[in-house]
């Protein structure tokens, strides 16, 4: 990652190419056993999100006004456990706990500031039903990890994402990607975290 101010840290290596795909790029690169629900998402820092690591001295961040899109496959056994989420070719593990989809992983990256440091990278993503996305106003709200940012309410017909008829129902997803940089090389490099929301529609 260097001066061109590329969309993102881990992730977006391979969400830059696939932004740019036609609907059939999934199908270039196989998921990893069954597919079983993926989102389109568009990615935006948060306020003060990119904050921290400008006051650190990073120049070559995203720009606070960038925003850049990504197609998230979410794939996993048969019987709907997630195992792995897909984006073009680049697979990470994934997990779903009923509330948030969530992926890791850790990668270098070269800056400017100090040379060769690592990033760890966390992806969450609510998925919302469509009772949920009516009750919210179609409006992710602004930190969907938060207790009680996406509402539950049998009695008032807002019902959780799940499955029915062997099919995942969710209409959209809403999220958090965290990029934290931090030091591996010889040269010290300051740790700091950047922060987008991330949401768009189910595919």
């Amino acid at each position: 990652m260097r001066s061109h101010r590329p969309g993102g840290l881990l992730l977006i290596a391979g969400a830059a190419a696939a932004a740019s795909c036609e609907s059939s790029c999934p199908d270039l690169y196989p998921v990893q056993g069954a597919q079983i629900v993926t989102f389109e998402m568009r990615a935006t820092p948060t306020t003060r999100g990119l904050d921290e690591c400008a006051d650190a001295g990073y120049a070559d961040i995203p720009l606070p006004d960038a925003g850049f899109t990504f197609r998230a496959i979410f794939s996993g056994e048969a019987d709907g456990t997630i195992k792995w989420m897909t984006i073009q070719e680049y697979v990470r593990d994934a997990s779903y706990d009923g509330a948030l989809l969530f992926s890791s992983h850790s990668a270098p990256r070269h800056f400017d500031l100090c040379g060769d440091a690592g990033v760890y990278e966390e992806l969450y993503v609510a998925p919302i039903s469509l009772t949920q996305w009516a009750a919210m106003g179609r409006q992710c709200p602004e930190d969907p990890t938060a207790p009680g940012a996406i509402p539950v309410d049998p009695d008032s017909g807002i019902y959780p994402p799940g499955w029915f008829n062997d099919h995942f129902e969710a209409v959209h997803g809403c999220g958090l990607l965290k990029d934290t940089i931090y030091e591996v090389g010889d040269k010290a490099c300051a740790s700091c975290t950047m922060t987008f929301q991330a949401a768009g529609p189910r595919l």
